[in-house]
């Protein structure tokens, strides 16, 4: 286990500023505890970021949030000791808003609305970490798709397929 701090969506005008601060305060919390870091904010997601996150001994949580690039967008900006283990929230579709998916696919009863690139994308990306011993872990959301078990279900079927 570990903690999550989630960074909703901010001013976001000094990205290089907000990485160094995270840095410091990531450094100033107690050793012994996994540290991981959500961000809402693209502009934030920067190299910088990641070398705090990295040299404090956090991790990123890729998210698929509505406006957040992809999760392999993120890997790519993200350098690998902050993506050990790997963790990916899929949260909303790209583009949804979180109170428009809410109204949409409550009762959360069913698939409402499938999103197989995103499927696609998180099955790919933890089948990379799995080849390299990176532990995966993946938490669905019910306004990814309308229901987070079917989804779980969805994406262990897509990872079991792969080869």
């Amino acid at each position: 286990g570990g903690l999550l701090f989630q960074f909703p969506p901010q001013d976001a005008s000094d990205p290089r500023g907000f990485a160094a601060r995270l840095g410091a305060f990531l450094r100033a919390l107690p050793a012994g505890v996994s540290y991981a870091v959500e961000l809402r904010n693209p502009e934030l997601l920067t190299r910088a970021y990641g070398e705090e996150l990295a040299s404090a001994g956090a991790i990123h949580c890729h998210n698929l949030w509505t406006t957040m690039p992809g999760v392999h967008a993120q890997a790519r900006v993200i350098p690998p000791p902050a993506r050990k283990p790997l963790l990916i929230r899929w949260l909303l579709r790209s583009g949804h808003r979180y109170e428009d998916a809410n109204a949409s696919y409550a009762p959360f009863h069913r698939l409402v609305e499938e999103d197989l690139p995103t499927r696609s994308a998180i099955a790919s990306l933890a089948l990379r970490a799995l080849e390299h011993d990176v532990p995966v872990q993946v938490l669905v959301d019910n306004k990814a798709e309308g229901n987070a078990p079917e989804s779980i279900i969805r994406l262990a079927r897509e990872l079991d397929r792969r080869p």
